[in-house]
């Protein structure tokens, strides 16, 4: 019992230095920072071919292992690369206004940012209007020096389930 007991504080000396070895460490801190930044200047380029409808200025952005799950109309669908570079370059997707709120940014080191948001955009997907409002969710990584979307997922919002709505 007297061991029990002796083995008590050192066992939660242990489990405090666990916790505090879980947090960021000041090294970590400036990386993600670094980081978050030069998404925000990647975003820039990807607004800004969004609103002119340019898919070739979007596709470098998009890793090409990259995933794209949406729901849209009450339909969930799992892309690739190539069937969304299609869809932006027939047509078949096509951004009539473009708005995105609410945006957070989570580094994970310096090689990995998480982007969510919300999404007021109207779009006209596969010939049916799209009004909104969706959530977002992108995942940008750090390959070769270059930031590039490694997966997105997309949902419509039902009508009524969302303090904004």
């Amino acid at each position: 019992m007297t061991r029990q007991i002796l083995l008590l504080p050192l066992f939660a000396i242990a489990c405090i230095g666990f916790v505090k070895g879980q947090g960021t460490t000041k090294e970590e801190h400036p990386a993600g920072e670094a980081a978050i930044q030069e998404v925000r200047n990647v975003l820039t380029g990807y607004d800004q071919a969004t609103k002119t409808g340019n898919a070739d200025a979007r596709a470098p952005l998009f890793n090409d292992n990259m995933l794209c799950v949406s729901e849209r109309f009450g339909r969930g669908e799992t892309l690739n690369k190539a069937e969304v570079m299609d869809l932006y370059r027939s047509g078949k997707l096509k951004n009539i206004s473009y708005a995105h709120d609410n945006i957070r940014l989570q580094a994970f080191g310096g090689n990995t940012v998480v982007m969510t948001g919300r999404s007021t955009t109207i779009l006209r997907y596969k010939g049916k209007l799209s009004k909104g409002p969706r959530l977002f969710t992108f995942v940008f990584v750090k390959l070769n020096g270059q930031w590039q979307i490694a997966a997105q997922h997309i949902s419509d919002i039902p009508k009524g389930d969302a303090p904004w709505n």
